[in-house]
């Protein structure tokens, strides 16, 4: 028998369905613990809702929110450049590996979140214990308890993976 597991929360994932948010998220989480970028996201998304607010800010702005995570300077130069970006170029799976200051971490997040590429190990601990997490997860159906042996879908109720993750964004989206 398993032992009963915590629920999984990916910082990440609460800023989903905006893939400008998620790489924000992963730029900040780089050399810093989730809970100094707790402390500060909120204002900064507040502040800078979109790639476009962000590319337009002052840097030394953005070094004042994020000044506790340390790097400010240099953190808040990469933020600016990498909305720049994003706003002029847009944003998808061709480009996000290109994307200034978008490492390893940021480009399987993104990948994983938004391509739902899932059959392979990030090198990222967090990462690899969400995919885990969402693969034993959808061992059984969540409605009917149902086992999915034969894939997303579960051949009694209908219940359908996809589905579940549409309702995930709608209500990520509520959460910010």
């Amino acid at each position: 028998m398993r032992s009963p597991r915590r629920k999984m929360d990916l910082l990440e994932v609460r800023y989903m369905p905006d893939p400008w948010k998620v790489l924000v998220s992963c730029v900040l989480l780089n050399r810093t613990r989730k809970a100094q970028v707790c402390g500060v996201i909120d204002e900064l998304f507040g502040e800078y809702p979109s790639a476009e607010r962000m590319a337009r800010g002052k840097v030394d702005r953005i070094a004042r929110i994020i000044g506790s995570l340390g790097l400010q300077n240099q953190r808040a130069r990469s933020l600016k450049r990498l909305s720049l970006q994003v706003f002029e170029e847009g944003l998808g799976p061709a480009n996000v590996s290109d994307l200034y200051g978008v490492g390893q971490y940021a480009v399987d997040a993104y990948m994983i979140l938004f391509e739902d590429r899932r059959g392979f190990r990030p090198d990222d601990y967090a990462l690899r214990n969400f995919l885990r997490y969402e693969s034993e997860r959808f061992e059984r159906c969540p409605e009917c308890v149902n086992e999915l042996n034969n894939g997303p879908s579960c051949a009694i109720c209908g219940w359908e993976e996809a589905d579940f993750y549409e309702e995930r964004r709608i209500l990520c989206r509520r959460d910010t």
